[in-house]
């Protein structure tokens, strides 16, 4: 991640992963919302009343087979563009969140209508595929310092808030849910983006130093 200092992106994953391991840790073993998702649910119903179709519609995009094809789209976009290490993000990302979302909804127990909620796998998806596509922007535009921080920041968030939205006024998911998976999403894909980065960096090091390529 050469437009963000590592420092800082190792910060958010800290930040990110705690938050969602605090908040699965609260609403552990539970299967009714709490004040803050029952208050999510009756707002945004009163200030959002939009047809429950194509909300559901919205959320079915990240069901496991259109996601596949999402994400073939975008490692395949990555790869067109020279930018192999967000390719393997692009694919790496989405999967190892959804492993992780899947990991830990029955160790957390959270349910909804006896289903395991916590954390959303949908969401985690959806900013998944958000932020290394942001990336992909930064790195093509070649943004730094706030331009860079802004476009890493903003289309996440504006998906996730979205998202979350949808989840809420369908009763897809309670809110809490829904950012326990943004967090696990950010936590695992600037996790793993960071660690690309470095192994990348430590191998094209080694190749300057002997380039015949014995790395």
């Amino acid at each position: 991640m050469p437009a963000v200092p590592r420092r800082a992106a190792l910060v958010v994953v800290v930040s990110a992963a705690f938050l969602a391991l605090a908040l699965g840790g609260r609403y552990a073993g539970e299967a009714y919302p709490r004040w803050l998702d029952a208050l999510a649910l009756t707002l945004v119903r009163d200030w959002f009343p939009v047809p429950r179709g194509p909300v559901r519609a919205v959320i079915g995009l990240f069901d496991p087979v259109p996601l596949a094809v999402l994400v073939a789209v975008l490692a395949g976009a990555c790869l067109l563009l020279g930018r192999r290490r967000l390719a393997v993000l692009a694919v790496a990302g989405p999967v190892l969140t959804g492993l992780v979302t899947t990991v830990l909804k029955p160790v957390i127990d959270r349910t909804k209508n006896g289903d395991l909620a916590y954390p959303s796998g949908h969401m985690g998806a959806a900013v998944a595929l958000t932020v290394v596509l942001a990336m992909l922007v930064v790195n093509i535009a070649r943004l730094r310092g706030a331009a860079a921080v802004a476009v890493l920041v903003a289309p996440p968030v504006v998906v996730g808030a979205c998202l979350g939205l949808a989840m809420t006024v369908t009763n897809y998911h309670y809110l809490t849910d829904a950012v326990g998976g943004f967090c696990v999403a950010v936590a695992v894909v600037v996790g793993l983006a960071l660690l690309l980065d470095g192994r990348w960096t430590r191998r094209t090091a080694a190749t300057r130093v002997d380039p015949v390529g014995n790395v």
